[in-house]
Order: C-alpha cells, then structure tokens, then sequence
C-alpha cells in the first residue's frame, strides 16, 4: 500500500515493513491466515502504541483527538483482547489495528485486523456524555474485538450475518457482567444487559424475520 505523506497507510494483516520512499509511505504487509474481507486505511494519524502479549496494538486517531483517549482505547483493546483469547483460543495475527472513522455516528466495524471506530468513540468531550458512553463504548469495542473471530476467523454463508453478530453481542455483554467499575462508572450486570435485548427484539418483532435484519 502506498500512500503520500502526511497520509499514514494501516491494513489488515501484519506489517512485514514501513518505509518512506520520497513523498509517500509504502505499507508491506501479510496475512497466513484466510480472511474474509481486507481492509486499507490511510489518514492524517497520530497513533499510540501498545503490546498485550505477543499482539502489538496500534491506536490510530486524527491529531485533534486527546493522547489519553487514544490511551484508554488501546487499553480496552488489550484488555478485550486478553479475555477473548482465554475465551475463544488465539488472536490469528500478531497486531491489532484500531482506526478513527471521521464520523460523529457512534458505530464500529471489524474487518480482518483491524477495528473501526467513529471519532464519537475517541472524543465525547462533554463530560456527561463522556460518562453516559463509558459503558456504551466498552461493549461497542468488546464486541468488535469479539468480530475478530466470528465474522473473520468463522463466517456465515448467504444472508446469516446475523449469526456473526449475536455471538459477537452475547459475547461482550457476558463479559460486561464480569467488569469492575471504574472512576465511579456503574457497571450493568448481564441480566439488565439481557433485558434490554429482550425490550429491543419485541420492539422490532413486527419489522421483519432475523434472517432478514440484514436486509432491512
């Protein structure tokens, strides 16, 4: 991948070299294992780096958002990482790219390697919504991190993506239940995390079938 300067390149796989040739970045990177979709980004990034294990984890954000934020997203990623690899046995690559979308959505997405987050995720600087999103934002990341092996490593075939996402949800609100509060966040236990799935799914239960979700 190569890409003109200041425009850094991040992909999915694992870096073999990053180098500069005259105006641009060249990215070389590989994959040994099979995957469903590749993934190639290139922005205006400052990025924090952090090891958890044999993983290397890259925090990549644009200039104006906070240091500690960038922080606090690599160490959920090294902590979600962690138990899922307890859970569900190793991580299939040797890092972990988490990328700013420049977007005030509040959404992730999770192709091979890599996970998206919107500048939502890395910036509520008011501090009540800062709070109110601690706890949405945890479960956004444990479950794109959990997307790494349903939905990359195992993938539905046809039209049951909705299969890669219930286990990537149940996934991270179970682990949500065993979570410690931290800085005076309250932490949901799993049956209010399943009470509100059970509120959501009768709210849509006239919409449409589950295979269908996708579609709509």
């Amino acid at each position: 991948m190569r890409t003109k300067k200041p425009f850094r390149p991040v992909s999915s796989g694992d870096t073999l070299s990053l180098s500069e040739d005259g105006d641009y970045f060249v990215l070389k990177a590989r994959a040994d294992s099979r995957v469903a979709h590749v993934a190639l980004f290139a922005g205006k990034y400052q990025t924090h780096t952090l090891q958890s294990g044999a993983v290397t984890i890259r925090t990549h954000a644009y200039s104006f958002g906070r240091e500690q934020d960038r922080e606090q997203i690599s160490a959920l990623a090294r902590d979600w990482l962690g138990v899922y690899e307890k859970m569900l046995g190793p991580y299939p690559h040797k890092e972990l790219e988490v990328v700013e979308i420049p977007t005030f959505s509040f959404y992730g997405v999770s192709p091979s390697g890599v996970v998206l987050l919107t500048s939502r995720t890395f910036q509520p600087d008011n501090p009540e919504v800062r709070e109110y999103l601690t706890h949405g934002t945890n479960v956004l990341i444990g479950h794109e991190i959990a997307h790494q092996w349903f939905g990359n490593m195992v993938w539905p075939a046809g039209s049951d993506d909705w299969l890669s996402e219930s286990f990537a949800e149940h996934l991270a609100g179970v682990v949500m239940s065993f979570s410690k509060a931290a800085d005076g966040v309250k932490v949901k236990g799993f049956p209010q995390i399943h009470s509100e799935w059970v509120a959501n799914a009768r709210m849509a239960e006239d919409k449409g079938t589950i295979e269908a979700a996708n579609f709509i």
